[in-house]
């Protein structure tokens, strides 16, 4: 079984379709756990439709309190050998689970590229900088997930940098694939579209730190992730 975690804010526009194209997957042995953030809009009322059609589907609620802690009581919530992360916003190709459950074998974590929407326009990233970065380019299997405690830092606004460094100061056995079946969504609200200068000092100070105090490995894909950021803060893309 994989199970599903899909955080929920105010996606009322987009959550039918993260959901339909979940369920249309043509591996069906799963758990799809939505978190909903403490939504004001009518995206709980459009979940609720969708449980009362499929068994597999459970709603979890929250107060407010971010991303990071809606996926953070996911994960508490597992039942199956593999976890997934999907944002509400984005949806996924029919053979996604298929394809990365084939592909993980014997290792712990197997990461993909993404097809990037933006104004109705998709474009493939198969080695795209995002899937580098995101915790929803990748299948993870939950005997090493759970027993690691990996965690989302509800501290910090590009919480999926902090949760992959993490990722990858434990070492753990990683598979990339050349495969875009995840669909990531540009809105123009996003943290990653933002304006907001202050997000990214955030994350740049946590790199900084962090890069300080680990092996030669960890500081060279701690530059090349600042080095991305810095572009990405400029381009606004």
């Amino acid at each position: 079984m994989i199970s599903v975690i899909i955080p929920n804010y105010n996606n009322e526009a987009y959550i039918a379709e993260c959901l339909q194209s979940i369920l249309q997957q043509t591996y069906t042995d799963l758990q799809i756990i939505v978190v909903d953030d403490g939504s004001t809009d009518h995206s709980v009322a459009i979940m609720q439709q969708f449980v009362q059609q499929d068994p597999r589907i459970e709603i979890v609620t929250q107060t407010h309190a971010g991303q990071s802690v809606a996926r953070n009581n996911g994960v508490q919530y597992v039942k199956g050998e593999f976890i997934s992360f999907v944002d509400s916003d984005d949806y996924l190709e029919k053979d996604f689970y298929q394809t990365m459950l084939s592909a993980i074998g014997e290792k712990d974590v197997v990461q993909c590229g993404y097809n990037s929407v933006k104004n109705g326009i998709v474009i493939p990233k198969k080695r795209g900088f995002y899937a580098m970065l995101s915790a929803w380019s990748r299948l993870y299997k939950t005997s090493f997930f759970q027993p690691n405690h990996l965690t989302f830092d509800d501290q910090i606004y590009f919480e999926d940098v902090a949760f992959s460094w993490h990722l990858w100061q434990l070492k753990p056995k990683y598979k990339t694939i050349c495969y875009t079946g995840y669909n990531y969504r540009h809105l123009p609200n996003s943290v990653t579209t933002s304006d907001t200068d202050k997000r990214y000092e955030q994350v740049y100070d946590f790199l900084q730190k962090n890069i300080q105090k680990s092996s030669l490995r960890m500081r060279l894909i701690g530059f090349y992730t600042l080095c991305r950021l810095f572009l990405h803060q400029k381009l606004r893309r």
